[in-house]
């Protein structure tokens, strides 16, 4: 068995600076053969690029051409670019066409899928009930709503989609949150049947 009784704990005091990290010419070229950038090369040694720039800078090559710019890749000539993993699914990929059909669920917010079937020109950019088409002094559009008459958001098909005003689709779907308007007793009516 191993006596560690003579080691000390380690404890970290506030205050304290961390010990400093001497890098060797040695380590810096062998780190500067194993990428592609100053930033690589103070990845691979464990180290920031300010403690990599700080000893990069002390040692020369014979040309006395500091191993930090020698080692300059400005333009990231030979680094591949990663892509931004964002968080993709399904619905990204479902094609507009394919939501209209019914084949793809919308999973798209309604005033987005308006946009777009507005833009594809599969609606008017007006009121289905009454054509109003006004655009607003403040960012000149037309404040229009997108309704899913059998209320189920899920259901993209054509014939299940109408543009509305806003007086139209308070007075046909209730209000934008999904909830019906509550219609006292002996007042109730159903516009759409009308």
């Amino acid at each position: 068995m191993v006596d560690i009784s003579h080691l000390k704990p380690y404890q970290f005091q506030p205050g304290q600076k961390a010990a400093a990290k001497n890098l060797s010419e040695t380590q810096i070229r062998y780190a500067m053969d194993n990428s592609l950038s100053n930033a690589g090369a103070a990845r691979w040694l464990h180290v920031t690029e300010r403690t990599y720039k700080k000893y990069a800078s002390l040692y020369f090559d014979e040309n006395g051409v500091s191993l930090y710019q020698l080692h300059m890749n400005r333009y990231a000539a030979g680094i591949k670019k990663q892509k931004l993993k964002r968080w993709t699914s399904k619905h990204h990929r479902d094609t507009l066409r394919e939501v209209l059909d019914g084949t793809a669920p919308n999973r798209r917010q309604p005033s987005k899928l308006l946009e777009k079937l507005i833009k594809a020109e599969y609606f008017l950019e007006e009121c289905s009930v009454c054509g109003f088409n006004e655009r607003r002094v403040l960012d000149a559009k037309v404040p229009l709503y997108l309704d899913f008459i059998d209320g189920n958001r899920k259901n993209g098909k054509i014939e299940n989609l109408q543009v509305l005003c806003h007086n139209h689709f308070f007075l046909l779907s209730g209000n934008k949150r999904g909830k019906q308007p509550e219609v006292p007793l002996g007042y109730g009516f159903d516009l759409r049947n009308l």
